[in-house]
């Protein structure tokens, strides 16, 4: 990976995304236009770490199985070419930086055609099939690099996965009922997530940061419920 220098201060405002899973599946926005930001925002930067959910291109750069550079990925993209998303059009953290006002589409920090002003503007790192490091728990690194503004996602109900569903079901064709032992496991985990931030935030309001925790289990699992998915029912 290249090394980019940039300049980080404490004003710039960053947001994390963070999913410890590696999960692949399409988050549809096939007919969604961007926002259009209506006030001005104090966000100057946003920088993206994760997996599938949010690598915008980053695994065309780099030696794995786990690319999409090739239609039908793309689809409702811009000119309906495929950009390394693994998604028919623009990701979320593409909808939430136009939002904010920093830029249309958040681009991977791996491409060579980058320029200075993408750089600090803000990229993802996120790559797709990336997994668990053990010692990102104990990350304040981002705090003291000037992050202020820290959004946490938590995991989505990943029993719900058509490739979880395929891989674990042992009725793949027959049955595609969500597996409930993996969607326990998501949403034990998303409760010890919002605990641990909660106390995080404590110790660091006084400095002025922000910690947010992002609810991603309860809307994938209410669009699967619309698109007539049957969805074993969890209790947390």
């Amino acid at each position: 990976m290249r090394n980019h220098h940039t300049h980080s201060s404490s004003s710039f405002s960053f947001i994390l995304f963070l999913f410890l899973f590696f999960i692949s599946f399409s988050f549809s926005t096939s007919k969604l236009e961007p926002a259009k930001p209506k006030r001005k925002h104090s966000v100057s930067a946003i920088l993206v770490f994760g997996d599938s959910t949010v690598d915008p291109g980053n695994n065309n750069y780099i030696d794995t199985i786990f690319k999409c550079n090739f239609p039908p990925y793309g689809l409702d993209f811009k000119n309906k070419i495929p950009t390394g998303r693994f998604c028919n059009g623009r990701l979320v953290t593409d909808f939430i930086a136009s939002y904010i006002g920093v830029k249309e589409n958040v681009p991977p920090y791996l491409d060579p055609n980058l320029g200075v002003n993408e750089l600090i503007s803000g990229v993802s790192f996120a790559s797709a099939g990336s997994g668990y490091d053990p010692l990102t728990p104990t990350i304040t690194g981002l705090w003291k690099e000037g992050a202020r503004k820290i959004t946490v996602a938590g995991i989505p109900p990943i029993g719900c996965l058509p490739i979880v569903i395929t891989l674990f079901s042992g009725e793949a064709l027959t049955n595609r009922r969500c597996i409930d032992r993996f969607a326990t496991v998501a949403t034990n985990y998303n409760f010890l997530l919002q605990k641990q931030l909660g106390l995080m935030q404590m110790n660091l309001a006084h400095l002025g940061s922000k910690i947010f925790y992002l609810d991603v289990y309860n809307p994938v699992y209410e669009g699967l419920r619309k698109c007539s998915v049957d969805v074993v029912e969890v209790d947390t």
